[in-house]
């Protein structure tokens, strides 16, 4: 590609292994950062492979959801593959010889919050009455409705999506509402509307690895610190959810990366079994996997009556 381009290889750094040394820190750098000169400094990796080694996701059967702004489902392969409609990503792994396939849905995190800020003032004021995160009381309203949110799916659209679609002009949609409706309704259907996203990304890594390939979903990120939504990723994946050591995947990542460099360890996977842990898991409900499986297709369903009308909503601004 660059010889086609015309550009000059040599404006480019050296690629080297994740955890490979680069060189040492320097004397004047060392003392803005308080450390020794001669420090070793380490590659690193991308955040979100980085965070997989951070979770212990670093050998097939293990996969990493994590819930930011964006939500991100991604697994660790041992050879490359390629998913053939290319609505995954193959991505050389931060260990040597291994891979993995990623999915990414852009508003996850991103969707609740925009529910809190916009939707959600009277679970603000109870928030900060009980000294509380309002995500909490979200949450907590959530869990009185029922599997399916009585009807209400909501589609987390609204920045458009990455996977499976690659469609900027998808749009978010609340769809089921009735009179009967209640927050708790609507507070579940984001909660499961952004679940089901994920479980898109997932059900697309079973596809190309195989039904059973994925054993554990290790979770890390805002919807690992809440019990109802642990649960409703482990019901609605249909497979263990695990939470581990590392309440910060990316930057305890690169800190095991940064150890193998620097001779703590002689590979990553050492020095990911040495550190990291499961500390609980949740296991799915069958009645609660198959309500939801029932659920999601509708809501895989929805994009694909709404996608026209979508483009022509995206048009008009």
């Amino acid at each position: 590609m660059l010889d086609g381009m015309g550009i000059a290889r040599s404006i480019f750094p050296k690629a080297c292994e994740s955890q490979a040394i680069r060189g040492g820190l320097r004397e004047e750098v060392a003392r803005v950062c308080g450390l020794r000169a001669g420090t070793p400094v380490v590659f690193g990796a991308a955040d979100n492979a980085a965070g997989a080694v951070g979770l212990g996701v670093v050998r097939e059967g293990r996969a990493m959801a994590s819930i930011g702004t964006s939500g991100v489902v991604l697994a660790a392969t041992d050879r490359f593959v390629v998913e053939p409609a290319m609505r995954l990503h193959s991505f050389c792994h931060a260990i040597p010889e291994r891979t993995y396939l990623m999915g990414v849905m852009l508003a996850a995190g991103g969707a609740l919050r925009w529910y809190r800020d916009v939707l959600c003032d009277g679970e603000k004021m109870a928030a900060e009455i009980r000294g509380a995160d309002p995500y909490e009381i979200i949450a907590e309203a959530a869990s009185t409705s029922r599997e399916g949110a009585n009807g209400v799916v909501f589609l987390p659209y609204l920045m458009g999506e990455r996977t499976p679609y690659a469609d900027a002009s998808a749009r978010a949609a609340m769809v089921g509402m009735s009179a009967r409706t209640g927050k708790a309704d609507v507070s579940r259907a984001i909660l499961e509307g952004i679940t089901f996203g994920l479980a898109d990304s997932l059900d697309l890594v079973r596809e190309v690895l195989g039904k059973d390939a994925v054993t554990q979903v290790r979770i890390t990120g805002g919807g690992a610190k809440s019990p109802f939504w642990q649960k409703l990723m482990a019901d609605v994946f249909g497979v263990e959810v695990a939470l581990t050591t590392s309440t910060e995947g990316p930057a305890f990542g690169a800190a095991i990366l940064a150890g193998v460099g620097a001779g703590s360890f002689s590979s990553v996977d050492e020095g990911e079994g040495a550190l990291v842990h499961v500390t609980s898991h949740i296991e799915p409900e069958p009645t609660a996997t198959s309500r939801y499986q029932e659920v999601h297709a509708i809501y895989r369903g929805l994009y694909r009556d709404l996608r026209e009308r979508f483009r022509a909503l995206s048009a008009l601004g």
